[in-house]
């Protein structure tokens, strides 16, 4: 008999990316009244599904900005870019592992292709197109640690300066739970990670 498993990590990853990370403010709207009303619809439901149980860790990270108004949104990154400038957004990480925990971030630039391969799907022998992405330079462009208790947040409000010119260039945050980085970390190093898509002129 197969046990079941609610994937609580997995809900939680794609609730904030799509939360976090929307592709336009429309979206970030509808996803807001989409989360009003399923609060007001089953609140005593939503406790119950959004809280993993206690034996489930994980960590999260993410990126947020400040509105007019002061508040944290989920919305207005900073993706345009002149060599040399430097512009603000908020760092945050989410500790669930049901133990204080030392976390490193480590902040990648990279300069990357786009690739669309087309690849046969073997029913019909119909092609699909597949995007991969290849990173053609990266650098480290900067780290930093902190220690955060179990089920508390932490957000670091961090100074974007990217190096590399060019449109589409892309800036990596990666979480290390445990403080353990390798010497020369990337995205596959670690399964907690958030990026933001800019574009650097020279001038």
């Amino acid at each position: 008999m197969n046990k079941f498993e609610v994937p609580y990590r997995e809900w939680y990853a794609a609730g904030r990316e799509e939360l976090l990370e929307p592709d336009t403010r429309a979206d970030a709207a509808l996803n807001v009244l989409l989360v009003i009303s399923v609060v007001l619809a089953a609140g005593s439901v939503s406790f119950a599904v959004m809280v993993p149980p206690d034996g489930e860790q994980f960590s999260a990270i993410y990126l947020l900005t400040e509105d007019d108004d002061g508040e944290r949104v989920a919305d207005d990154y900073p993706t345009e870019f002149v060599q040399g400038e430097s512009k603000e957004l908020i760092v945050g990480i989410d500790n669930h592992e049901h133990e204080t925990t030392e976390y490193t971030v480590v902040v990648l630039e990279q300069d990357v292709e786009v690739v669309e391969n087309e690849t046969a799907t073997s029913e019909r022998d119909t092609n699909t197109t597949v995007n991969e992405t290849i990173v053609q330079e990266q650098r480290e462009l900067d780290r930093f640690s902190t220690t955060i208790a179990h089920n508390e947040s932490w957000h670091h409000e961090y100074a974007l300066e990217p190096t590399m010119t060019g449109e589409n260039q892309r800036v990596v945050w990666l979480l290390f739970p445990g403080g353990n980085v390798p010497a020369d970390p990337s995205m596959e190093d670690t399964e907690y990670s958030v990026h933001l898509w800019v574009n650097v002129s020279e001038s």
